[in-house]
């Protein structure tokens, strides 16, 4: 018969703090790396994010309060503390509260929204919803269309031109048919344009779309999946499919990278979990494809400044170089979204949480170059200077006057001997900095000037008998003007409520009616309640 042995006091005592560390580690994370990256994590309550966008102050953010349904949204500090947030009780015309599934941060501090609501025409039907939503948190439009099943959007991007891209998918649950599509809404709400990515009936594929990007020249990337295997569209000008690959190795859950040459990186998972980089040129030729020493999920893929990558997957964080291999990691449930900060580190959302890790990985003594920022976004005739700064450890010089600089697009911007870019043409490219044979990169994107026609209300509210007056300003990125006057209006029920060429509402009768304002072929709408 054996005896048991007693633990040493010391052991029991080791034992005993490390099984109080184990269980006391952040809710969702493994047992934490040495030298781990991480700067700080922030939680904002019971808050499901699915979105997040660097700014210029800190980060703005998107997700749906689990205690009640209702939109979140906020901007934060460059250290997550909250600036601003609001809670968005967001119901569609059946009075439904909408299925936030997609969103993005927009040009003017806004937000752009997709998701899905309950059918009218059938409960297990959900129909397609969009919503623009502007820097104070209101809603400025609705859109709902009739998916025909269950339908959603699962990807929604506000582009160069100021308009939004979505992919959107559908499905029939009782006869087993499907499809996807990619379409743009402009500025008035409306869709300009929506192509097919295909439709199968009862005895034929599954197919979804996942994620859109934009490449220049006004093509696009879309990634998804037909039968639960990795596909790849890409739409050129005409908005037609030019070519599409199917990856038969990779799991329907992947994500897409569009690079500076106008090919693209895509990240999957293979069949035995394992996680496969693959890089193809713009003229779709395959000229790398590599599985990687670590597995997962693929959740998101994101460059780095350096021609890496950091990839999320449910088993968590990785930054490699440009080939995938692993510079450092760490271990995080439940990654939703990976974004590529400023500073060359990362940003992440994983269980509610936004997360900030430093770029890390570098080797003390190692010489390395960076722009001042990541990313640019200009508008056309704009010029911006950049910064290049070399680091040596802690060591940081400017070295902007001795860099070689270049486009790799100079329709879209160009680049002088001292740094500043111009946007000559809406498009997004790269730029890049030479110096003592190291290099940095940095995407820049050009856009059209932003105009919108804004009313000073959403909704008035106006006696029989006594008008009332109402502002029109015309707005550009650097200019507001006021065109109340020139200005055209027209009422959706003129017996109830008119206005005059000077913005005067006049009351008619008791109702309601929809006012909509247009100038310069930009429209505006607002309610107008008469009593």
């Amino acid at each position: 018969m054996y005896k048991r042995q007693a633990l040493p006091r010391q052991w029991l005592f080791v034992a005993l703090v490390s099984a109080l560390l184990l269980f006391t580690l952040p809710t969702g994370w493994a047992a934490a790396e040495e030298n781990s990256n991480l700067e700080w994590e922030k939680n904002y309550g019971n808050i499901d994010l699915i979105h997040v966008k660097e700014t210029a102050e800190g980060y703005s953010l998107v997700g749906t309060n689990m205690d009640n349904n209702f939109i979140y949204l906020a901007k934060t500090d460059a250290n997550g503390h909250t600036n601003w947030d609001t809670s968005l009780e967001l119901r569609g015309s059946s009075g439904k509260l909408i299925e936030l599934i997609s969103a993005d941060s927009t040009i003017d501090g806004g937000y752009i929204l997709g998701g899905a609501i309950t059918s009218q025409t059938h409960w297990r039907y959900r129909d397609y919803f969009f919503a623009k939503i502007n820097v104070n948190g209101s809603v400025e439009w609705t859109v709902e269309e009739n998916a025909g099943a269950y339908g959603s959007i699962n990807d929604i991007k506000q582009i160069n031109d100021g308009s939004y891209l979505y992919v959107s998918s559908m499905e029939s649950l009782n006869v087993g048919f499907s499809s996807a599509s990619v379409g743009k809404l402009i500025s008035n709400h409306s869709t300009e344009w929506q192509t097919s990515l295909g439709s199968a009936g009862p005895r034929g594929p599954f197919i979804s779309a996942n994620n859109i990007e934009e490449l220049g020249s006004n093509n696009y990337l879309v990634i998804g999946s037909i039968d639960d295997k990795l596909q790849v569209w890409r739409l050129d000008s005409t908005k037609t499919i030019s070519w599409s690959n199917n990856y038969p190795n990779l799991s329907y859950v992947g994500d897409i990278v569009a690079e500076a040459d106008g090919g693209y990186s895509i990240a999957g998972t293979n069949a035995t979990n394992e996680v496969v980089l693959v890089k193809n040129d713009a003229y779709n030729n395959e000229t790398f494809q590599q599985t990687l020493s670590f597995g997962g999920q693929l959740k998101s893929i994101v460059t780095t400044v350096d021609n890496g990558y950091y990839f999320g997957t449910t088993e968590g964080l990785y930054r490699t170089d440009t080939n995938g291999n692993i510079q450092w990691s760490q271990s995080i449930d439940n990654i939703k979204q990976v974004i590529t900060t400023t500073d060359g580190g990362a940003a992440v959302i994983a269980n509610g949480k936004l997360l900030k890790f430093n770029e890390g990985g570098s080797i003390p003594g190692e010489e390395n170059l960076s722009f001042d920022s990541t990313q640019y976004t200009l508008t056309v005739g704009q010029t911006l200077d950049t910064v290049v700064t070399a680091h040596n450890g802690s060591t940081a010089t400017d070295v902007t006057y001795q860099a070689i600089f270049a486009s790799y697009d100079d329709s879209v911007v160009s680049i002088d001997e001292l740094g500043n870019i111009t946007g000559l043409q809406p498009g997004k490219t790269q730029i890049r900095a030479t110096w003592n044979g190291i290099e940095a990169q940095a995407t820049v994107n050009v856009i059209n000037i932003f105009t919108g026609l804004r009313l000073d209300d959403t909704e008035y509210s106006v006696n029989i008998g006594q008008p009332i007056d109402l502002v029109v300003t015309y707005e550009e990125v650097d200019q507001i003007t006021n065109v109340t006057i020139s200005s055209s209006y027209s009422t959706s029920d003129p017996s109830i409520a008119i206005v005059d060429q000077e913005g005067n509402i006049i009351g008619l009768k008791r109702g309601q009616t929809t006012l909509t304002v247009t100038y310069n072929g930009v429209h505006a709408t607002a309610t107008i309640d008469v009593y």
